[in-house]
């Protein structure tokens, strides 16, 4: 759950992987719109919980809705984004620490627009807003942007910023 930037870079480097290369859109034909809606999708993974120090906790996340879309727009560009809004509960390894349950929501997004040179952008957003069982309590919202430029194999970031809220 913790994001940075470097989440936007990865969201978007998959965003080209997926939109680079052109082949997935019909030169001169018209745009491929392409939307899947998922209900109640669990993951488990570690990590720390943004707000609440550096300790590595097993968190269970329940994606209420999770969405995500395309668009393919000939020749080679195109558009995506990704948006999961859930429940999340948040075990920590130390047993002298809460645990924290509560919900949130996440969206990602990128375009790709092939120029010469190409360039893409990704943006991010997070809100997290939780309860821990000792009485405390955690929000956290974050939102980043990149441009990037398509040259290379993982897009090189041109510009960028990245603001990050803890209560």
């Amino acid at each position: 759950m913790k994001k940075s930037i470097i989440a936007t870079v990865l969201a978007v480097g998959l965003f080209l992987a997926l939109v680079g290369g052109g082949s997935l859109a019909a030169p001169g034909g018209p745009a491929q719109p392409s939307t899947t809606v998922s209900h109640g999708v669990t993951q488990t993974f570690t990590d720390v919980i943004p707000c609440a120090g550096d300790d590595i906790y097993t968190i269970t996340i329940t994606a209420r809705v999770q969405a995500e879309h395309t668009t393919l727009r000939p020749p080679e560009t195109g558009s995506g984004s990704f948006t999961q809004t859930g429940t999340f509960v948040a075990v920590p390894e130390d047993s002298g620490l809460p645990t924290y349950s509560g919900h949130f929501t996440e969206h990602f997004g990128g375009d790709n627009i092939h120029t010469e040179p190409g360039t893409s952008n990704g943006r991010e957003a997070v809100t997290i807003m939780g309860s821990g069982s000792d009485g405390s309590s955690i929000h956290f919202h974050e939102g980043a942007h990149g441009v990037f430029s398509d040259e290379g194999e993982e897009g090189e970031l041109i510009s960028g910023f990245q603001k990050v809220f803890c209560k």
